[in-house]
């Protein structure tokens, strides 16, 4: 909870469920979620969203931002119209100490990453520079020590996009 130090920002949440409010396009948030997260249908946030378990979802889900799943599996259920735009990186990542690491083998190698998406639907991932140049700007005013460590030089010119459907 380091960057929450200091901060009375309304716009930042740390919690062990899911926050009341997840932030829009228009109005972004930082939310850290210490554990498993369960988003349900129609469901949808802007900002940051840093999940340190597993993150599952299921149905109309949308975001705009960037999201963090550091429990090493992501679940995206059902069918849905909804998506990302912005970008998803999952890792399997150890948070219970003061610094946070990758998860290894007893062979020293990296345990790997799950990504699962199953079910119908036309739910769209889109990588989306506008998105997270928005995101790197709220972290810049919520916790500017939080940007020093991320630079963004594929997004240069802001507004370009790749997208995949699923």
């Amino acid at each position: 909870d380091a960057v929450a130090a200091g901060s009375s920002d309304s716009r930042y949440t740390v919690t062990y469920n899911a926050p009341s409010s997840l932030g829009s396009s228009s109005n972004m948030r930082v939310n850290i979620v210490h554990g498993d997260l369960n988003l349900g249908n129609n469901e949808s946030g802007g900002g940051l969203l840093v999940v340190t378990g597993d993150l599952t979802t299921q149905g109309n889900i949308s975001w705009d931002g960037l999201i963090l799943a550091l429990g090493g599996y992501v679940h995206i259920g059902g069918g849905g119209n909804g998506g990302l735009n912005g970008s998803i990186y999952v890792a399997n990542i150890d948070t219970s100490g003061s610094d946070w690491v990758f998860r290894t083998e007893a062979d020293g190698s990296r345990t790997g990453s799950t990504f699962y998406n199953n079910g119908g639907g036309n739910a769209t991932y889109a990588f989306d520079c506008t998105q997270l140049t928005l995101v790197h700007d709220l972290l810049n005013e919520v916790t500017p020590a939080a940007t020093a460590i991320w630079t963004m030089p594929e997004c240069a010119g802001s507004g370009s996009s790749e997208s995949s459907d699923y």
